[in-house]
């Protein structure tokens, strides 16, 4: 169960934008009480309304129902996109393309910061214990996962 947008538009050009529960298991949209009122008092002097419900980012077509509750078709059910998960929104999968170049470039400083960290303690180094090993790992390891990271994020659309 979830709260989605309801937008009823009727061919007069009125437009009712309410929130309605949504049911995904059985495809269907309880709408408030207060917008059932106004569906049936409307229903008397306007022509049958069309219903898009906004899924996942989604505009989907609806029908009303009988009780009084929308239905929502299950061939388009199929074509909406799942919602993104954690780690899609925070490697930038759903951000806009500004947002994305910009943690690229955030990605490549620290990409460029972890490689002269590593060619610092390379340097600097006389002796090597498990500690420096360790550091110097860790420190590559940061400058192959930034910069694949920013080139992901960097990568259009």
């Amino acid at each position: 169960m979830e709260i989605v947008e309801v937008s009823i538009e009727f061919p007069s050009g009125m437009v009712i934008t309410d929130h309605a529960t949504y049911f995904p298991d059985i495809g269907q949209i309880q709408p408030s009480e207060r917008l059932l009122f106004l569906l049936r008092h409307l229903g008397e002097s306007e022509a049958p309304p069309t219903v898009a419900v906004l899924l996942c980012g989604t505009a989907v077509r609806a029908d009303l129902r009988i009780d009084g509750n929308f239905e929502v078709d299950a061939n388009e059910l199929n074509s909406v996109a799942q919602p993104p998960t954690f780690s899609q929104r925070l490697f930038g999968h759903d951000w806009t393309k500004d947002q994305r170049q910009q943690f690229g470039r955030l990605c490549h400083s620290f990409t460029v910061v972890s490689l002269v960290g590593a060619a610092g303690i390379l340097h600097s180094t006389k002796t090597w214990s498990a500690s420096e090993l360790l550091s110097e790992a860790a420190l590559i390891f940061a400058v192959v996962v930034t910069f694949l990271l920013g080139m992901n994020s960097m990568n259009g659309d």
